[in-house]
């Protein structure tokens, strides 16, 4: 049983909600195995769907100060906390007074994400089908709208994930496929943007560097280098982003996240368990 599996471990890592879940029925020399890896925060679904007007309002004020209490009370109970980001620490932090007690990034195989072909002229777009869909709401249009009209001003091809909306016959649409075509994509564009206005820690713009291609984010994200491997959006210079972005060095946007490995990753992880467990990292 889980509890069973609790009790025999030095360590349980989960996500924070099971982490919580878990604590709840354990007694106090077990829970204190389990280790909470803080990823999407509780609270930031339910902001980020608010739409605008007091639906906006009520869901910046309404999960932080009212449903995140239990939250709160289990997080700050915890031995430690592991967040996925320098971003996801802050917001702990600046929304709940939780201080993470180590960061530890997750990674990706750079055997799979890595430049398998040559450039093509098109650029890659992220986004999962909320952001799309609602592309004339004041909230998502300045990025996703003018990133596109920028792009087909300079007669690239467009490639977006997401459900298909009525914009342009020129973009092509994708749902699902396989990692090699998916790395293949990566590899043959020239830039990939990434329109989410929360993501805490995105694996899509480690896998695109990977594959040697820039990224213009709408956040900040940890491997972002401006100026490296890639840039932040910025509304009123989008076009002269993107002419910047397509002249990085594909080699050096590379060789930029090589920390982002998942041996790198899981390195990371096992040197903070023994610090936790009173050892010498050597």
């Amino acid at each position: 049983t889980i509890n069973d599996g609790i009790k025999n471990s030095d360590f349980v890592i989960s996500d924070d909600t099971l982490a919580i879940n878990l604590m709840k029925s354990m007694d106090n020399k077990n829970y204190k195995k389990i280790i909470p890896y803080a990823q999407t925060l509780f609270g930031l679904n339910f902001l980020r769907a608010g739409k605008k007007g007091i639906v906006r309002r009520s869901a910046s004020f309404i999960p932080f100060y009212i449903v995140n209490r239990r939250y709160k009370y289990y997080m700050n109970n915890f031995r430690a906390v592991i967040s996925n980001s320098y971003g996801t620490a802050s917001l702990l932090h600046h929304l709940y007074n939780i201080y993470s007690t180590f960061i530890v990034h997750p990674g990706v195989d750079k055997t799979l994400y890595k430049p398998i072909r040559s450039k093509k002229n098109q650029v890659l777009i992220f986004g999962s089908s909320p952001y799309l869909n609602d592309i004339f709401d004041p909230v998502d249009k300045p990025a996703l709208k003018n990133f596109i009209e920028a792009a087909l001003k300079k007669n690239l091809e467009i490639h977006v994930f997401g459900r298909k909306i009525d914009f342009d016959n020129r973009l092509v649409f994708h749902k699902s496929i396989s990692d090699k075509d998916l790395v293949d994509l990566y590899s043959s564009s020239l830039v990939t943007f990434t329109p989410q206005p929360v993501e805490l820690f995105g694996l899509v713009p480690i896998e695109s560097m990977f594959c040697g291609t820039p990224v213009i984010s709408t956040y900040y994200h940890d491997a972002l280098i401006p100026g490296v491997n890639g840039y932040v959006y910025q509304r009123d210079s989008i076009e002269r982003l993107l002419d910047y972005a397509m002249k990085l060095n594909s080699d050096e946007i590379r060789q930029s996240v090589l920390n982002y490995t998942i041996e790198e990753s899981a390195n990371k992880l096992v040197s903070s368990l023994k610090i936790l467990n009173g050892e010498n990292d050597e």
